[in-house]
């Protein structure tokens, strides 16, 4: 979801006519832009922004100048600022405050504002001087089905496992195994596009059983309303937008405040497998979680590659039964980025990132 990246890397041009282009295609299936936006998408951009906001503010604290931040977050700072009267020059804050003061109270009211009443291209481009606002009538903030449907086809398009749906979403999915036409003609949504992606009954129905009957905690959370997974995936959008020190910064700050959490705890070693492979590799091999062996194995070989410790990394790798991993998936550091010194992070299958290294390793061991 090109929205949700940040409008200001090299390729933000490409970004918003992909934005553009998906939203007008949305639109021509039933599925209008505004609810796609403005419903579904509107606390991941709120979270986003407030995100950036820190980084920038971070930024500016550290270096004492506006250079090197992109306008469109210097103008999200400068309203920051004055809505909630933190000083970038204010040393006793940290970058954490940042985040928390920047998602909550009212820099947060100012930003769903926004997303209330901008002219979608203004959100799509992150733009709040000046905005365009338009008056969105109720009507177009979901399918012609309500929002239950509407839920139902944002979740079915935009998530790969089915477990991850709203419950509600996979009621109306079993309903669509079992009564396709019915379905989509309430929900509004033209049946052949439904149909891109199939519905299974046993899978809805197994869904929809377990949802009922296993007992579910709460989602903890850890930060100013935020749950682990939410920070998780926040972190992941810095790394992604090559804000590695305000992934880092984050990473730190929220496990001091959460150290009973192994979770935080490997992600934050992962932060700093780039810049600090040593520290990550101390942090790595102190993991005491026993959950995902494979992921701790794979990014102590990602520490190894920093250094060009191929004997090391090769030891590592040779430790997985890939048998018994083959088909586990993770963000991970591009092997050949960690080699070249400018970090990348993807979405890998636990065997094509092993493959990947390996090609790392014996284009290291020929070139030593």
């Amino acid at each position: 979801m090109n929205i949700l990246s940040v409008p200001w890397t090299h390729s933000g041009l490409k970004r918003m006519i992909w934005a553009t282009s998906s939203l007008a295609r949305l639109a021509e299936r039933g599925v209008p832009a505004d609810a796609f936006v403005r419903t579904h998408l509107a606390d991941r951009i709120r979270r986003k922004i407030a995100l950036h906001v820190a980084v920038a503010w971070s930024h500016f604290q550290r270096e004492g100048t506006m250079d090197g931040i992109p306008h469109q977050a210097a103008s999200w700072l400068a309203l920051f600022e004055r809505t909630v009267g933190f000083s970038s020059s204010d040393s006793s804050r940290s970058f954490l405050d940042a985040l928390i003061a920047a998602s909550t109270g009212e820099f947060r009211t100012a930003v769903e504002d926004w997303i209330k009443s901008a002219a979608i291209a203004h959100i799509a481009a992150w733009r709040i001087d000046d905005p365009l606002i338009v008056s969105v009538p109720v009507e177009a903030l979901a399918v012609k089905g309500g929002p239950e449907a509407s839920q139902w086809v944002f979740d079915r398009f935009t998530k790969t496992y089915i477990h991850e749906w709203q419950n509600e979403s996979v009621a109306w999915e079993l309903s669509f195994a079992l009564a396709s036409e019915q379905t989509a003609r309430r929900s509004g949504i033209d049946m052949r596009w439904l149909m891109e992606r199939p519905p299974s009954v046993a899978l809805s129905a197994n869904t929809l059983v377990r949802q009922h009957t296993l007992w579910a905690d709460e989602p903890d959370l850890i930060l100013s309303g935020t749950s682990e997974s939410q920070l998780m995936e926040d972190i992941l959008h810095l790394i992604y937008a090559k804000e590695i020190r305000g992934a880092q910064e984050l990473a730190t700050e929220v496990c001091s405040r959460n150290p009973g959490s192994f979770a935080l705890k490997r992600l934050r070693a992962f932060t700093l497998v780039p810049t600090d492979p040593s520290s990550a590799r101390m942090l790595l091999l102190g993991d005491q979680n026993t959950s995902e062996p494979w992921l701790r194995t794979l990014n102590l070989a990602s520490c190894a590659i920093v250094v060009r410790d191929y004997v090391s990394a090769g030891t590592y790798l040779s430790e997985l039964d890939l048998s018994e991993f083959l088909h586990e998936s993770a963000w991970l550091w591009v092997p050949s980025s960690l080699q070249k010194g400018h970090a990348e992070v993807r979405s890998y299958q636990v065997d094509a990132w092993v493959m990947a290294a390996r090609d790392v390793l014996e284009a290291g061991k020929l070139s030593n």
